[in-house]
């Protein structure tokens, strides 16, 4: 019965582990700084901020989606939901959209349609609180980080969904040729890239959102599963903020995203998926 309830909702069970061992690292260049205190994030377990991670947990079963949100279903929310946004600038960047209404028409708004062939891409160009409000509308929400890697990585603490080895083959290709977004692909075109649980479209396609961690200063929240899009970095320049590297697509990093408006944090690069309890 669970397993039909997961399907006809798009989801895939996860079940739950006694003891899931969390291991992690933040990739900031602070972490020279010693033994990484003070800087990337800290979980509720931890006494301070510190870059490496190391916790074994129990985990819940849970279903999450087997991937990312598509344009088509973020599509089919907004209908359901009448949502448009107080500041539209860069929301759904990459649809087409136009106003209704206008002059008098107190009640003007926008509509947002998918441009043809992009309905199977991940949603971009939203920020998190529009991530989060599309899981509470159906009852979902945002998977914390230990789940969103234990979803990808199981048991046996791989490097990458399907093992641990890197293999080009199961994972969109990074993009290095310009400084311009390529665009994800289909979220289902690398089905053998699943994980143990069966899980797609984990890394190199679009970061995913994940935990927000906030104090009297800053706002932040930590991505996984890394993008296609790696600019090229002219020969001594610091690339500090996500480094451009493949170790950005394993399962044992993560990047720390600054927040500060919903308008600057929707990226053709961050998507998101959503869990919910069992």
């Amino acid at each position: 019965m669970i397993l039909s309830l997961a399907s006809s909702l798009g989801m895939v069970t996860v079940p739950g582990a006694e003891a899931y061992r969390f291991v992690v690292r933040g990739v900031e260049i602070e972490h020279r700084t010693p033994r990484g205190q003070g800087v990337d994030v800290q979980f509720p377990w931890e006494r301070t901020p510190t870059m490496n991670h190391d916790f074994t947990m129990g985990i819940d079963s849970f279903f999450m989606d087997r991937t990312p949100i598509t344009n088509a279903a973020y599509e089919k929310y907004l209908t359901a939901s009448g949502y448009t946004p107080s500041d539209s600038h860069n929301f759904l960047k990459n649809w087409r959209h136009h106003a209704v209404g206008g002059g008098r028409d107190t009640s003007a708004h926008n509509h947002y349609t998918v441009p043809a062939g992009l309905e199977n891409l991940p949603v971009t160009y939203v920020s998190l609180a529009e991530a989060a409000a599309y899981c509470t509308y159906y009852h979902k929400r945002l998977p914390n980080s230990w789940e969103w890697q234990y979803a990808a990585q199981g048991y046996d603490g791989r490097k990458y969904p399907w093992g641990d080895t890197y293999d080009h083959s199961r994972c969109p290709p990074l993009d290095t040729t310009n400084n311009s977004i390529p665009g994800p692909s289909e979220v289902d075109a690398f089905p053998n890239g699943a994980s143990p649980f069966g899980v797609l479209d984990l890394v190199g396609n679009v970061w995913q959102y994940t935990n927000e961690f906030y104090d009297k200063h800053t706002r932040a929240v930590l991505l996984r599963g890394g993008s296609n899009y790696y600019p090229t970095v002219s020969r001594g320049a610091l690339n500090w903020y996500f480094p451009n590297s493949l170790k950005m697509r394993t399962l044992n990093t993560h990047g720390k995203y600054f927040l500060m408006s919903d308008s600057y944090e929707r990226a053709g690069t961050i998507g998101f998926r959503c869990v919910v309890d069992i």
